[in-house]
């Protein structure tokens, strides 16, 4: 039964609302509820290289002294967006947070470098001396820094800068036995089930850095006051949700709190329990409900969205309708053709995914950043060698009904150039469609 071409544009219209609704709740999360300033701004830390940080601050602080300062710095393929929970609920706490693009990622037009630390430490610390420097509420030279995975090696590289951290949260601390240098008031904090981080290795660093055997997780040793403790903490989450997990966002705030504030600012600052109402004053996760809906919404506006280009586009460049065919294969033939195509789309996908890292900068614009050049090699070659894989490991009649079914009728060179410019027209659109949205939501420029 034909759909009425009027439910696509209902459903296109009620999706949107969703996602500008996402989108609000995304924002207003970001901002505290509306209790925070945010500014996105960057400086140039030497010619041709300039670092982007995003500054969060609340808008009546009630800390009565200068605001302390906490450095976020994101892991390996992720952006300042995604330190969102420390950033936020942080600033509503009563810090001035810089939430810095490492080199490479997010907003940064700079090539990224592998394990060049103290490089990337600089830029973290020109971003610390703009703020000194620009807000008069600060206390210069007095932070703390919150390192994801890669990132907490940059913060052990702050050590080495002319003003070292009084705190530094490690939280998913990969290659941690590498370290030459723990420096006190480390909170380690990792998810129980980090891929990177064996089950157990790291209370056994922990228990080294202590000196005690017998040291356990959720216990500080030493203390924060006189710069010697250590504490570990393992929350029920992966490498990558690790720095959304509520236990770790509520430790490495209090964490911040005593070793910056002081352990007696506990008492005068937002509660992570609020007994009567039995709730967490944490306002983070809202912004994790809005990512789903908006995802969610986003991508099903896609369907909506073709259906209705396939009714206006020209006829000569319309898609052609795709025939559906069963094509018979044996069982076991099916699995072992579709088990090595996934083997290979994966390695293929690997391998191109580091080619960043080999090649070094093109010279392209929107390149330079890490895995950019190495997923624009995937997307441009991988249907080609899709092709030939198929040819080499189907029959030719299979090949050519498969051809078919996708809407290709003649193999002939200029018949399949004009089938695909027909089919790539509604996906650019559907690329552009995706590129706006995204672009309200905050999408990093490269």
């Amino acid at each position: 039964m034909a759909v009425d071409r009027r439910v696509h544009y209902y459903v296109l219209f009620i999706l949107s609302i969703l996602i500008a609704s996402s989108l609000y709740l995304s924002w207003t999360t970001e901002t505290g509820l509306g209790v925070l300033n945010i500014e996105r701004t960057g400086v140039e830390v030497e010619l041709g290289r300039s670092v982007n940080f995003t500054v969060y601050s609340p808008k009546e602080p009630t800390y009565t002294d200068f605001m302390p300062v906490v450095l976020t710095v994101h892991g390996v393929g992720g952006s300042k967006e995604s330190m969102y929970a420390y950033n936020v609920e942080l600033a509503r706490r009563n810090f001035t947070v810089v939430s810095v693009d490492m080199a490479g990622h997010g907003d940064s037009d700079t090539l990224f470098e592998w394990e060049n630390y103290d490089r990337l430490a600089d830029d973290s610390y020109a971003a610390l001396q703009y703020v000194w420097s620009n807000y008069a509420n600060t206390a210069p030279g007095v932070y703390g820094v919150i390192g994801h995975s890669l990132g907490w090696h940059v913060g052990l590289a702050m050590y080495n800068q002319p003003t070292q951290p009084r705190a530094l949260v490690a939280v998913g601390p990969v290659w941690i036995e590498t370290a030459s240098y723990m420096p006190p008031n480390t909170l380690l904090a990792s998810g129980q089930f980090d891929e990177l981080i064996p089950a157990g290795a790291l209370l056994t660093e922990f228990q080294a850095i202590t000196g005690n055997i017998s040291a356990e997780a959720g216990i500080t040793y030493g203390n924060l006051t006189e710069g010697n403790a250590f504490r570990l903490v393992l929350g029920s989450s992966n490498h990558i949700t690790e720095i959304t997990d509520r236990l770790i966002v509520i430790e490495a705030t209090t964490w911040m709190i005593q070793a910056l504030q002081g352990e007696s600012q506990l008492a005068h600052t937002l509660k992570f329990w609020k007994p009567y109402f039995q709730t967490y004053d944490l306002v983070y996760g809202n912004r994790a409900v809005a990512y789903i809906v908006g995802a969610f919404s986003l991508l099903a506006s896609l369907i909506s969205l073709l259906f209705i280009l396939a009714e206006h586009l020209p006829k000569r460049i319309r898609p052609q309708p795709i025939q559906l065919k069963a094509m018979e294969l044996r069982t076991r033939h099916s699995a072992v053709i579709s088990i090595a195509l996934a083997a290979l789309m994966i390695t293929f996908y690997a391998v191109t995914g580091n080619m960043s890292q080999s090649l070094g900068d093109p010279g392209l614009p929107g390149l330079n950043s890490y895995n950019a050049l190495g997923l624009a090699v995937f997307f441009l070659l991988w249907p080609i060698i899709l092709v030939l894989f198929l040819m080499l490991t189907l029959k030719g009649g299979n090949v050519r009904q498969i051809m078919e079914a996708l809407g290709y009728k003649s193999m002939k060179p200029v018949y399949l150039l004009k089938t695909s410019v027909s089919a790539i027209i509604p996906v650019l659109i559907g690329i552009m469609w995706l590129l706006v949205w995204m672009s309200f939501g905050g999408l990093p420029g490269s």
